[in-house]
């Protein structure tokens, strides 16, 4: 039983913890003055609590089961991995222009570095790997409304975000647009 709890001390809670530290490391602290708040925090919290149940059902599978992890609890565990480096590379490119709403800088900018380059979300999409990744160590019940959950609030906030960024940068944000994807692309192609 140590053991188990060391596992998930070690292998979830501190690769989460090292993400939620990167936000006091990695986001500057910035002027609010002429931010315009486009979207609020609001729909993130299902994000938080998909998250809470997702971490809690993580831990009673590897604390309390003595069963070794099946492979999709390993394929789940490396989404949830691969989230956590996605959205931690993501907040170092964005730095001051990270918002947890949707939220337009005075001096905003689109970001077209790092994983940027490729993906509009990055965020959005490390989210929904670290959740639909801890989802492979809950119940079925469980893990799959959740997971619908988060992807529609995803999907929500990227045309939300998209459709704000188009209407401050104009002409200038279809080329960057074009040549990026976000979680609706990468699984039903690009409109």
């Amino acid at each position: 039983m140590i053991s188990n709890i060391l596992y998930f001390i070690l292998g979830i809670l501190l690769p989460y913890a090292a993400e939620q530290v990167a936000y006091s490391k990695l986001i500057p602290a910035t002027d609010k003055q002429g931010t315009v708040v486009t979207q609020s925090y609001g729909w993130r919290i299902v994000w938080d609590a998909s998250h809470f149940l997702m971490l809690i059902g993580a831990g009673y599978r590897v604390i309390f089961v003595d069963d070794p992890l099946s492979q999709w609890e390993w394929l789940g565990y490396f989404c949830f991995l691969f989230g956590v480096i996605l959205r931690m590379w993501s907040l170092k490119e964005l730095g001051k222009f990270y918002d947890s709403g949707i939220a337009l800088k005075a001096d905003h900018q689109i970001v077209q570095t790092g994983p940027y380059r490729i993906l509009r979300h990055p965020l959005h999409i490390g989210t929904i790997s670290q959740i639909g990744g801890l989802a492979g160590f809950a119940p079925v019940w469980l893990g799959a409304p959740i997971v619908v959950a988060s992807l529609a609030v995803c999907v929500y906030l990227n045309r939300t975000e998209d459709k704000t960024h188009a209407e401050r940068f104009g002409e200038s944000f279809k080329p960057y647009y074009s040549k990026t994807w976000d979680i609706v692309d990468l699984i039903f192609w690009k409109r």
